[in-house]
């Protein structure tokens, strides 16, 4: 299973291209037509937009480091990994799209030698904000750096309730 986010909308742009001008668009990650993708469901689009790996990498590192109980050192974990995601999630979701033919050939810019196929990366910017915030919020419910710097500010009910809102709006938002 692919870690990228699968749209009606991006599905139906590709119908629209194949019937406008017969260029079908073709996802070479995952070896079939975009228009012949399945979109997914909400359970699925919970699971992709969460990066469950870098989450689970700040829970060893924090689980690492529990015995120094020192504020900068969850926020050095926290930075690292936030900085990270926008990578981990471009790399795991990024998909190679060409265009081709009635005949699955591949298209191509110019002739003869210099002839290029038309082949593109297509990134998927909203699941990489979306990833941020929902490893923000992550950390935050798992009280992290916040709980530490803030004792008396922080609350652990918010960070579920917030959790729990993003997690389940984000996908019914971004149809």
């Amino acid at each position: 299973m692919s870690r990228r986010v699968i749209t009606q909308s991006e599905i139906i742009d590709a119908e629209q291209k194949e019937r406008r001008d017969g260029t079908i668009l073709y996802n070479e990650t995952e070896q079939k037509r975009v228009s012949q993708q399945s979109a997914d469901d909400t359970a699925s689009k919970i699971i992709k937009y969460i990066p469950a790996e870098i989450t689970a990498a700040y829970v060893a590192a924090e689980a690492s480091v529990k015995s120094v109980t020192s504020p900068e050192l969850e926020w050095i974990i926290f930075g690292i990994l936030l900085l990270f995601t926008p990578f981990y999630i471009w790399r795991v979701a990024t998909a190679t799209i060409s265009e081709r033919d009635a005949n699955m050939q591949l298209k191509v810019v110019g002739a003869g030698a210099a002839a290029t196929p038309i082949v593109k990366e297509v990134v998927p910017w909203k699941q990489i904000l979306i990833g941020i915030g929902a490893f923000i919020l992550w950390v935050f419910a798992l009280s992290g750096p916040f709980a530490a710097t803030w004792p008396d500010l922080y609350h652990p009910e918010y960070g579920s309730v917030a959790l729990i809102l993003y997690t389940v709006l984000i996908p019914i938002i971004m149809k």
